[in-house]
C-alpha cells in the first residue's frame, strides 16, 4: 500500500464529522461540503510535512517542554486577543466559507455537545485532570510495551498541549472560547487542530509499530 495512504491518518476526524453532518443532513449545500473538505486537505497537507520532518529530528525533553508551552501559549493568547478585539461582531474570511466568531462553548467534549449536556466548570477541570493522568499512564504503557519514537513524543506534545489548554479553559473562562467557525458546521479554537494531529501521530504510532495488528495463534 502507498505509505501516502497512511496520512489520512490526519485526517480521520474532519472524515467521520463530515460523514456524520451528512447523515444527519446538517451538510446539504455545496458550499458545506468544500467548508468540510477544506479540514480534511489541510490535516493531510499538515500530516505529509509532520512525517517528514519526523524522519529527520528526535525531541529531547527540554524541546518537548518548550513546545508544548509554546503551543499552549498560542491558544490562549489568540483567544485573548479575539475576546478583546472582537467581542460581538464577527470576520468572515474569503470565500464565505468560515469567519472568526466568538462562540462560547460549555461542553466538556464533543458528545457532550451532541447531547446538549453541560457541567460545572470545577467538574470539566477535574475531568480533563484525569485525562491528563490517563494519557501519561497510556504513553508510559506504550514505551515500555513497544518503542519509544518520534511519532509517539509528537503525540505526547500535542496531546498534552490540548489537554493543558482544555483545563486552563475551564480554570480561566469557565467555557471553551471557539471562534473558528464553519459556516452552518461547527465552531473550533486551535487546540481541537492540537487534538486532530495528536490523532493523526497516534494512529501513525500504531501503525508502525503494528498496534492494529490482530496477531493469529495456533493451538
Amino acid at each position: 500500500m502507498n505509505k501516502y495512504i497512511y496520512l489520512i491518518a490526519f485526517a480521520i476526524m474532519p472524515i467521520l464529522n463530515m460523514i456524520r453532518k451528512i447523515v444527519i443532513g446538517q451538510a446539504y449545500e455545496f458550499r458545506h461540503y468544500i467548508a468540510l473538505f477544506i479540514p480534511i486537505l489541510t490535516y493531510i497537507f499538515l500530516g505529509y510535512f509532520i512525517t517528514s520532518y519526523l524522519k529527520k529530528h528526535d525531541f529531547s525533553n527540554k524541546f518537548m517542554a518548550v513546545t508544548i508551552g509554546v503551543l499552549v501559549g498560542i491558544d490562549q493568547i489568540a483567544k485573548l486577543i479575539i475576546y478583546r478585539f472582537l467581542g460581538n461582531k464577527a470576520i468572515t474570511l474569503p470565500g464565505n466559507l468560515f469567519m472568526l466568531k466568538i462562540v462560547k462553548n460549555e461542553q466538556i467534549s464533543a458528545l457532550f455537545n451532541i447531547l446538549g449536556l453541560t457541567l460545572p466548570g470545577w467538574i470539566t477541570t477535574i475531568a480533563r485532570l484525569m485525562v491528563l493522568i490517563v494519557l501519561l499512564i497510556f504513553y508510559r504503557y506504550c514505551e515500555e510495551k513497544y518503542q519509544k519514537d518520534s511519532y509517539l513524543n509528537l503525540t505526547k506534545i500535542l496531546t498534552y498541549a490540548m489537554v493543558i489548554c482544555s483545563i486552563m479553559d475551564s480554570a480561566l473562562w469557565g467555557y471553551t472560547l471557539d471562534f473558528i467557525v464553519f459556516k452552518g458546521l461547527q465552531a473550533i479554537d486551535i487546540k481541537d487542530i492540537y487534538a486532530q494531529l495528536g490523532i493523526g501521530t497516534l494512529l501513525m504510532y500504531g501503525i508502525k509499530n503494528d498496534l492494529f495488528v490482530i496477531k493469529k495463534y495456533n493451538n
